[in-house]
């Protein structure tokens, strides 16, 4: 198969000569043979490319409701669980102390289930 592949590439003109590399760089406008200039024209532009790619991005606040087709009507539920599935999925994660979206470390989640699994299941007693 790898062998079809070169093939295609030498046909397409696409030959991966990783000795090769370029000795001059266009730089706005101006071939640059500098290695220093080369370096620092690809940090700016890597440095950049965020803050770049935002101005070019449209600003608005669109509402998650433009993209909804219709109202859905009670589309959630709940049921009353045992805490143990809890437990035995809460001892699963990996201890680690990066946050989530809810501003909780699975360390910080393992550390105190036991005080808070009543917190998390629907309880009818």
């Amino acid at each position: 198969m790898e062998i079809a592949w070169q093939l295609l590439r030498k046909g397409v003109g696409k030959q991966n000569n990783k000795l090769y590399f370029p000795i001059t760089f266009k730089i706005d406008n101006e071939e640059v043979s500098n290695k220093r200039k080369i370096a620092e024209s690809f940090y700016n532009y890597f440095a950049n490319f965020g803050k770049t790619t935002c101005k070019n991005v449209p600003m608005g606040n669109p509402s998650y409701i433009n993209y909804l087709d219709k109202p859905i009507m009670n589309s959630m539920f709940m049921k009353e669980i045992d805490y143990l599935p809890v437990m035995d999925i809460v001892k699963t994660l990996k201890p680690k102390i990066r946050i989530g979206f809810d501003d909780f470390s699975s360390k910080f989640i393992k550390e105190t289930i036991s005080n808070r699994i009543h917190l998390l299941i629907l309880s009818t007693c």
